[in-house]
């Protein structure tokens, strides 16, 4: 993906976590009146689970262009042991939902995944020339 430069990645960040955010209210919301206030807050921490993942994204990235400028090779590095960090957060967080707080399964996978599908559309945004 087409990283934007400097202070355009912090408006990306912004925009992706409000659109994520929005999407996340929406299914909170239809979790709540489908399924009661356990499928509303599984739904939520789904959804805090993506929103989490782009956090650490836009910080990883914004450490990587910091040291781009003096050693590509090194900030390459840090992209790509981002994504591991990132991969693991999530791993860790839908462990602890499940087995730790007990939440509903099929809420807390919406939650992510509709939060996640933001993650794509935008970035689907970006490769638009």
């Amino acid at each position: 993906m087409n990283v934007p430069v400097n202070s355009d990645v912090a408006a990306h960040a912004r925009r992706l976590l409000n659109l994520q955010a929005a999407a996340a209210v929406v299914v909170v919301i239809g979790a709540g009146v489908i399924g009661g206030a356990a499928a509303a807050v599984a739904a939520a921490y789904g959804a805090l689970i993506s929103i989490a993942s782009t956090l650490l994204l836009s910080w990883g990235v914004k450490r990587a262009q910091a040291v781009a400028a003096t050693s590509p090779q090194r900030s390459q590095t840090m992209l790509y042991l981002g994504a591991v960090q990132r991969f693991a957060l999530v791993l860790v967080m839908l462990v602890l939902g499940f087995w730790g707080l007990h939440a509903q399964p099929l809420p807390m996978i919406v939650g992510f995944a509709v939060a996640q599908l933001m993650f794509a559309v935008q970035g689907q945004r970006l490769r638009r020339p």
